[in-house]
Parts: C-alpha cells; structure tokens; sequence
C-alpha cells in the first residue's frame, strides 16, 4: 500500500451507504407520521365545522328536523365544508362516509331536539384523537353522547338526568384509558349533538 494512496476503502462506502439508508428511512417515517397528524387534525376539524354550522343553523328554531336529507340540500345550506362532498356522497378526510341525520329525545316526541353525526372507517389513531375533542364550554356542552363501536362504547354527558356521575368511565370527556379500549382497528364514531 502506498502511503500516498487516496480514496477509501470498500467497507468506508458501505458504512457511508447505511448512513444515508438509515437517515432516508427516518425521512420517510417522520414525513409519513406528519401527513398522518394532518389527515388526524383534518378529521377532527371537519367535526367540528359540522358541529358549529349545524348549531348556528338551526339553534334558533330550537330543533333539527330540517337538517338536509339529500346531497343537492347540503351543496345549497353550506353547511359542510365543501371537500366533504364527492360523488353525492358526504366523506371526511380519511375516506369514510359521513351521515347527518335529526333524533327525537324519546320516539314519541313530536320533534328532533338532537341531531348526530356519524363518522365511518375511522382508524384507531385517529379515533384516539377525535375522540378526545372536549366539547365544554363553561360548564354545559352540546354533545349529550358519543357512541364507538356499539353500546359499550358508549360516553354520556354526566347530568342529573343522566345518570350518570363526572368521572365515571362511561362519562363524557372520555378519559384516555377507556377510549383506548374502545377504540379499535376501525371505528365507526356518532356523535349526539343538542
């Protein structure tokens, strides 16, 4: 070997190759993981802009009966951001269908008091994340229950109607804990707004 050699050796180009395998590979998690945060937030905002308009809409009246039954009604309310529209159909940012619809407090009253929102195809991660949304405001909330899954995921807004005491598993906020339990692969979340 001559002592003026340069260059390196082959082993030198392979430790620089899995340097920058391993720095690519970190690159393309974190972009990964960041674009999932966006879609998580998106979601989340797309629920809470329902929420909003709904309630300012038809908070007057007092009731939700009205709520829009066909896609052509929601294009001409605006009451859903628009990127929730395609193919006649209402879909939040992961994909999954959206429903809308009134609910009568008990089946032989006369008008819709609450209306809910049903998100489908929802992830577990993104479950976590919506599910965690704190819908009280001074003291009181518009969100009366939130159902994951079937009945046993099903979280009450604690009242003296309820039944149900603050701090109870089943209570609204749902603490982590129990939303990770409930929360599964896919989800499909509604939401009981009055």
């Amino acid at each position: 070997m001559k002592a003026e050699q340069k260059g390196g050796t082959m082993l030198e180009a392979l430790m620089v190759l899995s340097i920058i395998t391993v720095l690519s590979i970190s690159g393309i998690k974190l972009i990964n993981g960041l674009f999932t945060m966006f879609k998580q937030n998106m979601v989340s905002n797309e629920l809470i802009e329902i929420q909003k308009n709904i309630a300012a809409r038809y908070r007057v009246f007092g009731f939700y009966d009205d709520i829009p039954d066909n896609i052509e009604d929601w294009k001409k309310e605006k009451l859903l951001p628009s990127q929730m529209i395609a193919n006649d159909k209402i879909h939040h940012r992961l994909g999954g269908d959206v429903i809308i619809s009134p609910k009568k407090k008990n089946d032989d009253d006369e008008v819709s008091v609450y209306y809910t929102v049903t998100f489908k195809d929802i992830p577990q991660k993104t479950c976590l994340v919506i599910g965690q949304i704190n819908w009280t405001m001074s003291q009181s909330s518009d969100l009366i229950e939130l159902m994951i899954n079937d009945d046993s995921g099903k979280f009450v807004l604690p009242t003296r109607n309820s039944g149900i005491e603050k701090g109870a598993d089943n209570a609204l906020p749902v603490k982590v804990n129990v939303l990770m339990n409930a929360c599964k692969s896919e989800n499909t979340m509604t939401w009981t707004f009055r």
